[in-house]
């Protein structure tokens, strides 16, 4: 994909647009979700990589700091477990492990668990999640932190959650070639600070 190598921007969107059409899949419609103002908003990471990982790095203080009057969060795994993954799991966060699970199902008990918005932080990396993305287990998802360019995987993948100094192209509100907009990602994640 083009973060790792000179492409194209048509070509970069084309590959991605192939890769979503791996899966022949029938994605949740969530019509009936309630909208209350009162209601905690359920927020879920999706990744293989909550280890010693960049990605646990970034999303270290996102699990540390949140406001737990507002945000409940969990997380849900699929990759290899190490003391970087007990630390995670010591934040006051719900903790899934779906290692071995089928796409469909890892699908399933993320919709179970009523996630408003589910984001993805593997994209087109090693161990993906695209394929349980691809469900559409939560209304509104999210690719960010682990793959900073388009997935592909449009209408499951709706949003990039990225730092505006990562956004390829950036231009009128959407990432230049890419098939969603971007949202801002908070500069909190760029502290060092491994806690």
């Amino acid at each position: 994909m083009r973060n790792y190598r000179e492409q194209p921007l048509a070509e970069s969107r084309a590959a991605a647009e192939r890769y979503a059409k791996f899966w022949d899949v029938t994605p949740y419609a969530h019509d009936q979700v309630a909208k209350r103002p009162d209601k905690k908003l359920r927020i879920g990471y999706l990744s293989p990589d909550f280890r010693e990982h960049a990605v646990a790095s970034f999303l270290s203080p996102l699990l540390k700091h949140f406001d737990g009057s507002r945000f409940m969060v969990y997380c849900y795994a699929t990759g290899k477990r190490d003391e970087v993954t007990r630390r995670l799991q010591s934040r006051a966060v719900t903790w899934r492990d779906l290692r071995g699970r089928s796409p469909k199902t890892a699908a399933r008990l993320i919709a179970e668990d009523q996630i408003d918005i589910l984001v993805d932080l593997s994209g087109h990396t090693q161990d993906s999640c695209l394929p349980i993305m691809a469900y559409r287990p939560a209304p509104v998802q999210l690719a960010g932190i682990g793959y900073m360019n388009t997935t592909g995987c449009r209408p499951s993948i709706i949003f990039c959650l990225m730092r505006p100094a990562c956004r390829p192209g950036w231009c009128g509100g959407r990432v230049h070639g890419a098939d969603h907009p971007s949202a801002t990602f908070a500069s909190v994640l760029c502290t060092g600070n491994r806690t």
